[in-house]
């Protein structure tokens, strides 16, 4: 009994330590322009509700039950809290039309609570983002699960990408081939 009560503490210990750990890290700076090359993608002949539509589900396959989604006109907000780990994902979503299709912005951030720690932006979790929204409106190419996706990103970038935000405890569904976006 007492050695599981141990266990049980020491690591909750570990991870509390690690989440104050990593809330310290410094989180690396972009320029206008890398940070819009990572959140910002463009869909031809996409409209912004067929666009909205695909990002909805692309959260909902993630992890339905724990995501609340609010909608605007020309934009969404998908909110996650993970309570095991004391952090809030915010993802706000914005399409903007154009003469060819839509422009779709992203903004992601995650806030450790209590102490409401503006954490590092992720950028892999924002590209995984655009890669299933790009599957799912052309259907071409393959879902992509986190556990692909990672395997897929440490072969390229020869390190982990970090993707808590939409993969951590997340159900990781795959869409049925007739939910495709055409």
């Amino acid at each position: 009994m007492h050695r599981q009560r141990y266990a049980s503490m020491l690591t909750f210990s570990f991870c509390l330590a690690a989440l104050f750990l990593s809330a310290c890290a410094k989180a690396p700076t972009y320029t206008r322009e890398e940070w819009l090359a990572i959140s910002t993608r463009h869909y031809i002949g996409s409209t912004p509700e067929q666009l909205l539509s695909a990002a909805e589900k692309v959260f909902l396959l993630a992890d339905g039950s724990d995501f609340r989604i609010t909608h605007q006109v020309s934009s969404m907000r998908a909110v996650r809290v993970e309570p095991w780990l004391f952090m809030k994902n915010e993802w706000d979503i914005t399409c903007m039309p154009t003469e060819t299709g839509t422009t779709v912005s992203v903004s992601m951030r995650n806030i450790a609570t209590p102490y409401n720690v503006d954490a590092y932006p992720y950028p892999d979790a924002i590209d995984l983002f655009h890669t299933r929204l790009a599957y799912l409106l052309s259907g071409s190419g393959a879902w992509m699960t986190c556990p692909s996706y990672k395997a897929q990103f440490k072969a390229k970038h020869k390190r982990y990408p970090i993707l808590e935000s939409i993969c951590a405890g997340a159900k990781d569904e795959t869409p049925p081939a007739s939910s495709k976006d055409q």
